[in-house]
């Protein structure tokens, strides 16, 4: 008999050891041997070696082929997903500017997935299919499609396509706060420059999802009928898949259009996506659509200063509706009070030690996302705080009562 991977579990007690073995178990290794007892400054505690003969889903070291040094990996594919919604427009998707670093800061985990939307996972990458799970990475498949808008400096060997979200982030803050033999899985939904009170519809096929033109939300409009479609979708791909929350960054582009009516229409689309899953309570937190916290995040401080009485108008409602589990998030500053980063320039500077160059060379239509440079939160603004703050909000609201590390929510 050949074992691919060995390990140790240690316990202070019979009963703890037992518990520990038992999840060990079920993520596919087997005792070897007996437990013995080992004396160290703390005390006596309990060890069991185990084997395994196969993949297993705890993260083990794996020493790289004809490399050097080891990394951290779960050898198979998880178990099942909670699955995490991305909605709204553009600050809740890739657009930081600053140049994506995939193999270090910006590094995808095997745990973390999305629903495929193009073609190809990655430009030029491998072929998928409209609601493929495949791996996530910083620059998401949304509605609007970003990975084409590289960064002057961008090394594209590298993988250091597009613009950099949140999404990847939020998804790595949660991991270890699950099951070591489940996954996040994330449903991209966003489309830049989208609203409820202006924009273009656009078209839905249930083949493709919204069109890159559809720019409205709204009850049954394509955008929502994408978001409803693709939640149903991340479901459907295993039973034991649960819908953690919906994390919703909209509100921008409604400052143009007519922003009283934005608080009403917002919560009819949040009433009607969680009637249209009543038949997937099951696998909703809390078991039903309802237990299913929304998690609306701010937008940049240069929404505020543009007009603040429109600021508050919309954003302002986001703070009132805790009953019906939606929950605001702030970002205007950090915990200092300065103004969260943006994409203005002087707000994202180079760091040529690590190889980071930040939005200063993105100097044109061609490769800028917005004139308005403040208007979005800069990559390092996604990849801290914004994220830290959203997965935060993800685990108070969701999390508390459902992520057992010995108990799976089914």
């Amino acid at each position: 008999m050949t074992f691919k991977h060995y390990d140790v579990v240690r316990a202070a007690s019979p009963s703890d050891l037992a518990d520990a073995l038992a999840q060990k178990i079920r993520e596919g290794w087997q005792p070897y041997g007996g437990p013995f007892s080992s004396y160290t400054d703390d005390g006596a505690a309990l060890i069991q070696a185990i084997v395994a003969e196969g993949d297993v889903s705890t993260p083990v070291v794996v020493k790289p082929t004809g490399g050097e040094g080891a990394v951290i990996s779960a050898t198979s594919a998880p178990g099942y997903y909670f699955v995490v919604v991305l909605a709204g427009q553009s600050n809740g998707m890739s657009y930081g500017e600053g140049l994506p670093l995939p193999e270090t800061y910006d590094r995808p985990d095997p745990r973390i997935k999305q629903l495929a939307r193009r073609s190809t996972v990655t430009p030029g990458g491998a072929a998928c299919k409209y609601n493929d799970i495949i791996p996530a990475d910083h620059c998401l498949h949304d509605v609007q499609d970003m990975s084409r808008l590289n960064h002057p400096k961008a090394d594209l060997s590298k993988g250091q396509y597009g613009t950099v979200g949140q999404g990847l982030h939020i998804a790595k803050k949660l991991l270890p706060f699950i099951p070591a033999n489940a996954g996040i899985l994330l449903v991209p939904c966003c489309r830049g420059g989208s609203a409820f009170t202006t924009g273009a519809d656009g078209t839905y096929s249930d083949a493709s999802g919204a069109s890159e033109n559809s720019a409205r939300w709204g009850v049954d409009k394509p955008l929502y009928k994408d978001l409803i479609g693709r939640t149903k979708a991340a479901l459907k791909k295993n039973p034991k898949n649960v819908l953690f929350a919906v994390v919703w960054m909209q509100g921008e582009f409604d400052f143009g259009g007519t922003p009283v009516n934005h608080a009403a229409q917002f919560g009819a689309l949040v009433d009607k996506f969680r009637a249209d899953l009543a038949d997937m309570a099951g696998q909703c937190v809390g078991g039903s659509a309802g237990g299913v916290p929304w998690i609306c995040g701010d937008t940049t401080y240069f929404w505020k200063q543009k007009n603040e009485s429109t600021y508050q108008t919309v954003y302002g409602s986001y703070k009132n509706k805790t009953e019906k589990n939606i929950h605001f998030v702030p970002f205007m500053t950090d915990e200092n009070g300065v103004n969260v980063p943006t994409n203005k320039p002087e707000e994202d500077p180079d760091i040529p030690g690590i190889g980071y160059y930040g939005s200063k060379w993105r100097d044109s239509s061609a490769t800028w996302t917005s004139q308005d440079r403040a208007s979005h939160f800069s990559t390092w603004a996604r990849r801290g705080i914004i994220s830290d703050r959203l997965a935060t909000a993800i685990l108070i609201h969701a999390g508390r009562t459902t992520v057992k590390v010995d108990a799976p929510y089914f």
